[in-house]
């Protein structure tokens, strides 16, 4: 009797011990994962580093210069084609064009590599909540499996590197438009839009969110208030 019960007191210690261990590791885990930092990369391609941040003395972006200063300045990134949709594909991958085969604004690089983990991917697969919005890969060539969220501002087109608000810029752009329908090779994206481009550039006297850049930095803005007290963001803007 008096050795099944030291045998029973010996098993209810070892359950302690090993309950006592799991508490320990799963506490140790939590830990870590509360220590990791959260992420905000903003990629921008097929631009020179004509920035303070970068030492131009000319060029004044104090708002940029100021994240920089709080953030990680990479010094030897280099734009690996004169396509976006090539060298955003090479940024977020790690492979450079020759790997990956991309050159031109069609080719999705999952059609030549359907395997391979992008960034925000990875973050994803390592317990980060991953939220996309705007040009991170190309515009509409997005890699959804990379994104626990993938956000877009109602009222813009898809590809929305062509929103106008000047009337002459929305005359041509209109014109384009009925032209292609009339010709039957129109589409429209998924958001009912049909892309078409007047001028490259526009300075209309408007809010900073009657262009897209405006507007996604407020969604962006407001998201990341929403997720403030969650941890492990990586946010991709």
């Amino acid at each position: 009797m008096i050795k099944i019960k030291l045998q029973i007191s010996l098993f209810i210690l070892v359950v302690l011990v090993l309950s006592s261990c799991q508490n320990t590791v799963e506490k140790k885990a939590e830990v870590k994962k509360q220590t990791r930092p959260n992420i905000l990369f903003i990629p921008v391609d097929d631009l020179r580093t004509d920035l303070g941040a970068y030492g131009n003395a000319v060029v004044k972006s104090p708002n940029i210069d100021k994240l920089a200063s709080n953030g990680m300045v990479f010094n030897r990134a280099y734009c690996q084609q004169a396509v976006c949709t090539a060298s955003r594909t090479s940024l977020l991958t790690g492979l450079r064009p020759d790997s990956t085969q991309i050159w031109d604004l069609k080719t999705h690089f999952r059609d030549a590599m359907p395997d391979i983990v992008s960034l925000p991917q990875f973050f994803k697969n390592n317990g980060y909540h991953t939220v996309g919005l705007g040009k991170t890969f190309h515009n509409t060539l997005q890699d959804s499996i990379a994104w626990n969220e993938y956000l877009h501002v109602d009222g813009f087109p898809f590809d929305p590197d062509a929103v106008y608000v000047n009337q002459d810029n929305l005359i041509i752009q209109k014109e384009k438009e009925l032209k292609l329908v009339k010709k039957g090779k129109h589409k429209f994206d998924k958001y009912g839009f049909i892309y078409t481009k007047a001028k490259s550039i526009e300075m209309a006297d408007v809010g900073d969110d009657d262009y897209y850049d405006g507007a996604q930095t407020t969604m962006a803005i407001k998201k990341m208030r929403e997720l403030k007290k969650q941890i492990n963001l990586s946010f991709y803007l």
